[in-house]
């Protein structure tokens, strides 16, 4: 009984974390070199003219406020920013 309890458990908690989850868009001016632009843990990436723009989970206010920090600490221009989902 214990095991059936803690899987239905951990269920719900996985299902209620994807629940938060919302993907946004980020554009970055210049473009990224791969190497860099992987470190974003991006699910979709492409260049648009001299910007590159990317796509990634973010898990709650605080993930958000990291990515766009570690863009401000690696110099990088965010020029735009959009929630997708």
């Amino acid at each position: 009984m214990y095991w059936l309890r803690t899987t239905l458990y951990e269920c719900a908690v996985s299902r209620e974390w994807w629940m938060l989850t919302d993907a946004y868009e980020f554009t970055i001016a210049g473009r990224l070199s791969e190497e860099l632009l992987r470190t974003f843990e991006p699910t979709t990436s492409r260049l648009e003219d001299r910007e590159t723009v990317f796509v990634r989970p973010i898990h709650g206010d605080g993930e958000l406020f990291g990515v766009i920090s570690r863009c401000e600490v690696l110099g990088l221009q965010l020029v735009g920013l959009r929630k997708l989902t």
